[in-house]
């Protein structure tokens, strides 16, 4: 399996916490992504070792949109 494909696999389903290539800003809790040429701005927060699980859905949605992970 490539390289590429791995990666892509682990950020989909949730097994990388890698950044992909976002900008992170933290303030309090929040710890803010941004991108350019990514219009939207991700923002999450943890909630015990995790983040939210509709932030997680939230950041899934803009990788497929901009086809940040890949291809299907």
């Amino acid at each position: 399996m490539a390289r590429s494909e791995r990666i892509r696999k682990n950020v989909l389903g949730g097994g990388s916490d890698a950044n992909m290539g976002f900008t992170e800003r933290r303030r309090g809790s929040h710890h803010l992504f941004s991108r350019p040429g990514v219009a939207e701005r991700i923002n999450l927060q943890r909630e015990g070792s995790h983040a939210k699980p509709y932030q997680v859905r939230q950041v899934r949605r803009i990788l497929l949109r901009y086809e940040l992970a890949g291809e299907d």
